[in-house]
Order: C-alpha cells, then sequence, then structure tokens
C-alpha cells in the first residue's frame, strides 16, 4: 500500500497479492489493524499529503494531486475530516504552533451537558508532550470525542464525554521533535491505546485506563489529527 499510494488499487488487487480471497482478506486485516483495508490505505494517503505541505512546502492544490486526487474540493473536504483542520490552516501550523506550545496540562472537554468521565494514567519515560483522545474507531482522525493534553506523564481526566464506544488513543512526543514531526508524527513519535474499548454510560465513571506508550507498528495506521493543534484553543 505505501509504494502505491496514487495508484488504482482495489481490494480484490491487495487479495490477489497475498493469495487470500477479498472477504478472508478484509475481515483478517480489520480484525489484525483495527480498521478496513481502504480506510487504512486512505490513511497512508493524507499522512503522506501532511508530510508534502510542510515538509516538502507543496501547495494545497499541488499536494492535492502528488496524492492521487483529481479534485481539490474532495480532497480538501477529505482532509479537513480527517486533519481536523484544512488544509490551508494545517500548511500553516508551524508558524502558529511555533510560539505557542503550551507549558502546563491543558484539557478539551467534549461537551459539559454529558457528565462521563474517563480517567487514567499515561506511562512513558521519554515524552515531553502528550495527547489522550477518545476516538469512536481504532484511529486517530479528526478531533477526538474528548482529549488532554500533558507535559509529563501521568494521570489524566476526559470530562464530558457523551456516552458510547470509545478507543482510547495517546501519543507522545519526545524533548527537541522537530515541527514536522509534531504535525506530522511518523517514527519519533511513540504511540498506545487502552486494551480494550472504553465503554462510557451516563453518569459513570470509567477509571483506571492505563496506556503505555511504545514505538507505533508497521500494521497500525498512522496518526492522521493534527496533535500539536488540539492543544490550541484558538484553533
Amino acid at each position: 500500500m505505501r509504494e502505491h499510494l496514487t495508484s488504482p488499487l482495489t481490494l480484490g488487487d491487495l487479495a490477489d497479492a497475498v493469495g487470500y480471497s477479498p472477504f478472508h482478506l478484509a475481515r483478517l486485516f480489520r480484525t489484525t489493524v483495527g480498521i478496513p483495508p481502504g480506510e487504512f490505505r486512505t490513511a497512508l494517503r493524507f499522512h503522506h499529503a501532511k508530510r508534502l505541505l510542510i515538509g516538502e512546502g507543496l501547495s494545497v492544490t499541488d499536494t492535492c494531486f502528488a496524492v492521487g486526487f483529481d479534485s481539490l474540493g474532495s480532497f480538501s473536504s477529505r482532509f479537513t475530516s480527517l486533519v481536523g483542520v484544512t488544509p490551508a490552516t494545517f500548511k500553516r501550523l508551524p508558524e502558529l504552533v511555533e510560539g505557542s506550545t503550551p507549558t502546563r496540562p491543558y484539557v478539551r472537554g467534549a461537551d459539559r451537558a454529558f457528565d462521563g468521565v474517563v480517567r487514567g494514567t499515561v506511562r512513558t519515560t521519554r515524552c515531553s508532550a502528550i495527547y489522550v483522545g477518545l476516538f469512536p474507531q481504532a484511529i486517530a482522525k479528526s478531533r477526538p470525542v474528548a482529549g488532554a493534553f500533558l507535559t509529563t506523564p501521568g494521570p489524566f481526566e476526559l470530562l464530558g464525554v457523551p456516552p458510547g464506544t470509545y478507543r482510547l488513543l495517546a501519543a507522545g512526543q519526545p524533548p527537541g521533535a522537530d515541527m514536522i514531526e509534531r504535525l506530522a508524527p511518523d517514527a519519533g513519535t511513540l504511540v498506545g491505546a487502552a486494551p480494550a474499548p472504553v465503554v462510557v454510560r451516563a453518569g459513570a465513571e470509567v477509571v483506571h485506563q492505563d496506556v503505555w506508550l511504545r514505538p507505533r507498528y508497521a500494521t497500525e495506521p498512522p496518526v492522521l489529527v493534527a496533535l500539536a493543534a488540539l492543544s490550541m484553543p484558538q484553533l
């Protein structure tokens, strides 16, 4: 998939390459990775788009075509949905983030009309910027339902969580991470997840959700959400 980001690639093509039926491959892939093959490939394409925008300095239009889209409107809409900000805003994030890195923990609540609470602890030894969030799926895309930013490993509290079933995901970056790594995380970012889905019920607390951070496996989707933007209330 990584070598054919812009080429037409169907589930049948993938199944033929590994010798499985499309149905069996789709089921096995989702069981192993947590999301369908098509969604995983989409994540790879937009992760590449993020790096082209801020690492290679491509324009939004050039990036759109470079990752295989022929409609700028469709590309921009999908990018915004997955990353949490528009491509144009994402391209400006390095200058916006540079002078506004939080110096204390910052908590983002989902909706204070809800009273669900999730508490836990992030465990790691090498990170100075840690993002924790509740997501509908096992992929960090768009903005989390509720999230927290920590400057050191330790306890977190997610407030205002509506009832539902979520995946608790976290990403941590070491001191001195460059701007590309901070906004389009790759090998330098540690990731982790609660071992099981988090079920939030009205008026109840979900506690003891420990998350251990580690290097991302090749079978895991990239972090799509613009991490540094999560700790900036103005975005």
